[in-house]
């Protein structure tokens, strides 16, 4: 029998604790005696902690939405609560941090220096946002979009609405960081038609995956694209092998959100074939989540609480150990510290140089393999085309533009991830927040190819084929020039293929000499993108670090240079907040 399963905490005796700790933290905050003692940065942290913790006592489960932008993040949260809260069809002008939480009906923008902005439904629909959002940018800084419904589910769950990561304009890498830090489980959200990008994955591994006591949730939405569950069951295997290299054992939620509202709202499915399956899937994803109330209600606060506590700790802790340094440092220490940081600073350069020289190197490497693969690519493509003198005129016309400047994306794709997989790795060597940081803020490439025969739309069923081979193909031994002879007998079926159009399929043929120039442009293109970007994360990582060696030998050479009067003085308030952290982690432990 496992006692230990049966354990629970009472969250009032919980917090009367944590409150008596707090309240001793508290009047060292509040003496001005102190504040002079320890400088503003150690009373400013001590504020913003002290306040955090304790607003966590009436927060309830915390579950945190976030993906790459258009991955239909919002419309998920709106199945999931059964009504149109969270904004959908936004820009990445109008995107911000959505907390949705139980109350009477309210919508507020959360501004800084407590300020708020009411605002109506209507006011809420996008175009009205946009506008409203735009003005706003002018003089004050938005930090929430603050909406609270009386609907059952939220007395037991706040739910945090993230933006997109990648496309957006603007950066909210703290604000979705932040978020995560306070998570008590997170649903990751990516769509099928782009199952984890390589961008996707480091993001989960190195934002998501290190937050501890953090239920995941990994949903492959927009499944309805799918035609067939055969083709279904493929996607499911592909996605299911990317998780199992960042995740072991982890399994995707595949679900159309759509597919749900829709059948709330009593609309027409997007995908009636597949119609009960997506149900079944979303019901058994609802019945998780149920789970995870039910069964974490009772640890959720404790958890939550112990590790924002040890956040704490760890953060003020850093400030402290600065301050003993320079009560204990001789003139000579200060001297022997600065050549070290200097010396650790010249270290900094020559690692910034070499890592820029490798990837450097990368870049040339993959770009002329990657280079040669597509052109292969191409070419057999362009052999094949041959082929379609079995097709009918309107059956190439309908299929095979979009097609022929997918298959393009897709391959593309597949090398942009492989060298930005090698980028990622090099990054880790240094740090791996760089790699965090370059997965949160990095932009998705966008590939333009010319090639139209007209304007029809290519089906959903021969785009999911195509993902289904394609990625399988490309992603196992990057044999691109063996990847075509899958699709093009596949692009249209053969039921529908009558007509032979000779003059058409001369058509095509003139046009690849062109589409063969613009390939190696928009190739070198996106390897430049995420070269930059990872540069300017390298860069910014490096400045940082520089800037924090100054920053505390200043601190240090200015507690070094007081009298023995004062260092004396501040031992003693180091010693006092000390034993408080002290006693504040055992209390934890």
């Amino acid at each position: 029998m496992d006692i230990n399963n049966r354990i629970r905490v009472d969250n009032n005796e919980l917090f009367q604790l944590i409150d008596e700790k707090l309240d001793k933290l508290q009047q060292i905050r509040y003496n001005p005696k102190y504040k002079e003692l320890l400088g503003d940065n150690i009373m400013e942290k001590l504020n913003v902690w002290e306040k955090n913790i304790r607003n966590q006592k009436d927060v309830p489960l915390t579950v945190v939405v976030c993906g790459e932008f258009k991955r239909g993040k919002s419309t998920l949260i709106n199945a999931l609560l059964g009504e149109d809260v969270a904004t959908t069809n936004v820009t990445t002008e109008t995107i911000t941090v959505n907390r949705i939480s139980y109350g009477e009906h309210s919508n507020e923008l959360v501004l800084k220096n407590g300020k708020r902005l009411i605002l109506t439904d209507d006011e809420l629909k996008c175009e009205n946002l946009e506008g409203i959002l735009a003005e706003l940018s002018k003089t004050e800084k938005v930090t929430v979009l603050e909406l609270k419904r009386p609907i059952e589910i939220l007395k037991d769950i706040t739910i945090i609405d993230t933006p997109g990561l990648g496309d957006s304009i603007k950066d909210f890498t703290e604000e979705v960081d932040f978020a995560l830090k306070q998570a008590d489980a997170v649903i990751y959200t990516f769509s099928m038609s782009y199952p984890l990008s390589m961008n996707e994955q480091f993001f989960i591994k190195t934002a998501i995956k290190p937050q501890k006591y953090t239920d995941l949730y990994l949903v492959a939405n927009s499944c309805d694209i799918a035609e067939t569950e055969e083709d279904f069951e493929k996607m499911k295997g592909l996605i299911s092998q990317r998780i199992e290299n960042i995740l072991p054992g982890e399994e995707p939620y595949m679900l159309s959100a759509l597919d749900e509202r829709c059948r709330q709202l009593e609309k027409k499915l997007p995908n009636e074939d597949l119609s009960q399956m997506l149900a079944s899937n979303f019901e058994k994803f609802r019945d998780d989540l149920n789970y995870l109330l039910r069964s974490k209600r009772h640890m959720v606060l404790p958890d939550r609480m112990e590790r924002l506590m040890k956040a704490m700790l760890n953060d003020i802790g850093a400030d402290i150990e600065i301050i003993n340094s320079g009560l204990s440092a001789s003139i000579e220490d200060l001297k022997n510290k600065k050549i070290e940081i200097e010396n650790t600073k010249t270290q900094y350069g020559k690692d910034y140089e070499k890592i820029l020289n490798d990837i450097n190197d990368k870049l040339e490497v993959h770009k002329s393999n990657a280079g040669s693969w597509m052109m292969d690519f191409v070419c057999c493509m362009e052999n094949d085309v041959d082929s379609l003198k079995t097709f009918s005129a309107a059956d190439i016309k309908k299929y095979y533009s979009v097609f022929c400047v997918d298959a393009l994306q897709n391959a593309i794709e597949k090398c942009n991830d492989y060298f930005a997989e090698e980028v990622y790795n090099e990054l880790e060597t240094v740090s791996v927040d760089i790699a965090k940081s370059l997965s949160m803020k990095s932009e998705t490439s966008k590939t333009n190819f010319a090639f139209t025969l007209n304007t029809h739309t290519w089906t959903k069923g021969d785009k999911i084929q195509f993902a289904n081979n394609a990625l399988t193909s490309i992603g196992a031994n990057f044999g691109l020039a063996n990847v075509l002879m899958t699709f093009i007998a596949g692009s249209v079926r053969e039921s529908e293929l009558k007509k032979k159009t000779p003059d058409l399929v001369n058509a095509i043929k003139e046009q690849y000499p062109g589409l063969k120039l613009s390939i190696l442009p928009e190739l070198s293109k996106n390897y430049s993108e995420i070269s930059e970007n990872a540069k300017k994360q390298l860069i910014s990582y490096f400045t940082d670090k520089r800037d924090e060696l100054d920053s505390n030998l200043a601190k240090a050479e200015s507690i070094a240079a007081q009298d023995e009067e004062k260092k004396q003085e501040i031992k003693m308030a180091v010693d006092e907040i000390s034993a408080i952290l002290r006693d504040i982690s055992e209390g934890i432990a």
